[in-house]
């Protein structure tokens, strides 16, 4: 039965790598993030990288320029 066999199949398949990458990661322990820097998400440790934003005076939320991924990586 197919269904028994693909579990196996998936194991044997090689893993690939991206053109250009290495097989050991360029960063440290941050995954090659950039430290927050403690002024958006209204001064409080955002719980997610993504979460790392600052409010406009319309009330709207955008990236943060200096710690969000969209902006700043390391490495």
């Amino acid at each position: 039965m197919p269904v028994r066999t693909l579990p196996g199949r998936i194991r044997d398949l090689k893993r690939r790598r991206p053109q250009g990458e290495t097989s050991t990661p360029a960063a440290g322990a941050t995954g090659g993030l950039a430290p927050w820097c403690g002024e958006c998400n209204r001064g409080e440790r955002p719980a997610e990288v993504f979460q790392r934003t600052r409010e406009l005076p319309d009330g709207s939320d955008i990236p943060c320029e200096q710690c969000h991924p969209k902006h700043v990586r390391l490495g």
